[in-house]
Order: C-alpha cells, then structure tokens, then sequence
C-alpha cells in the first residue's frame, strides 16, 4: 500500500514539474513573440532619436534627465514590454533591446526577444 502511494505521488510529481517546465519554457515565451507590438518588430539601430519619437511617439523615460537612452513601455495583461535604445553622442541609435517581463502568482519571468546593435 505504501509502495503505491508513493508511486503514484512521484508521478503526479513529475507531471506537475514537466507541466510547468513547459508553460515557463515554452508557452510564455511564444506567447510573448505574439503580443510583443507590432511597431515595435521594425525597430533597428542607426536612426536619429526624433525618428524613434515621430514614430513610435513619446517614450517614457524623461529624455532631459538621460539624454543617452529612451525606454517605452507597454503593458499587456500579464506582460510587460520593454524596448530601450542607447544613444551616441550624436544621438544615433547604437543599440536596441526589446524584452518582456511576466509574472502572476506562479510564474516571473524576464527574457530578451530582440538586441541588436551597431
């Protein structure tokens, strides 16, 4: 009797282990690729910085505290969407991160989806 329950405890186990390895290996990340918006999918560096403000708008960072770098967010349900681009002296992008951060009761995660730089 013993035996069994401790059988079938170490298979419910790993079921819930590989369950879950699986919703924060594989599903929150694809999931995120989707949301991630679209505009957002176009970014490269090499533009000016008033080509990132004419066409992805105001970021959220205040540019006169840090001229150098600008970061938007956006928020979709659980997600969190980060894209941050660095400046050089001429205000030329020279990199570009776009990332996600997620999280709920059981699960937080930050990942990069895209970096890029000159």
């Amino acid at each position: 009797m013993l035996k069994k329950l401790l059988i079938t405890s170490s298979v419910i186990l790993i079921i819930a282990g590989l369950m879950y390895a699986l919703v924060y290996f594989i599903f929150i990340p694809k999931t995120a690729m989707v949301l991630m918006p679209f505009k957002w999918r176009n970014i490269t560096p090499g533009q000016r910085k008033e080509s990132y403000y004419v066409y992805l708008g105001k970021s959220a960072t205040d540019n006169r505290s840090n001229y150098k770098r600008d970061t938007w967010i956006l928020r979709k349900g659980n997600y969190d969407f980060y894209l941050d681009v660095n400046y050089n002296a001429d205000t030329m992008a020279k990199f570009v991160r776009i990332y996600y951060k997620f999280y709920n009761g059981l699960f937080d995660k930050t990942e990069n989806l895209f970096v890029d730089s000159l």
